[in-house]
């Protein structure tokens, strides 16, 4: 019979296990995004609207339109600039698109 901190060890080993998984899933998926940035994606009417994140901040967010990525960080060397329309800009490649928020995150 396991005892109760042998149980728990074993739930925690689970959960672990299954995040690390997911963390290799999304490195596989996004290869090109640095491990310190996640990217998902929301339903738009036109279409999907992927966001980047650090952590719990929104960094920005892209979307395809006529064969092009649509790029709006929201940050500018980390201040939020969000209302500024200027740093949008439109790529040929998704990677480009998520280049341009992260660098524009850092201030590159």
């Amino acid at each position: 019979m396991m005892t109760q901190q042998q149980l728990e060890q074993q739930e925690f080993d689970a959960i672990s296990y299954e995040l690390k998984h997911e963390k290799d899933f999304q490195a596989l998926q996004h290869p090109y995004v640095e491990p310190n940035y996640e990217i998902d994606s929301s339903p738009d009417e036109f279409g999907s609207l992927y966001r980047v994140w650090s952590g719990r901040i929104l960094l920005g967010t892209f979307y395809r339109k006529h064969k092009q990525w649509v790029s709006s960080p929201y940050y500018q060397n980390r201040q939020y600039l969000r209302l500024d329309k200027s740093l949008d800009k439109t790529f040929r490649s998704n990677e480009l698109a998520i280049r341009h928020i992260i660098d524009s995150y850092e201030g590159c």
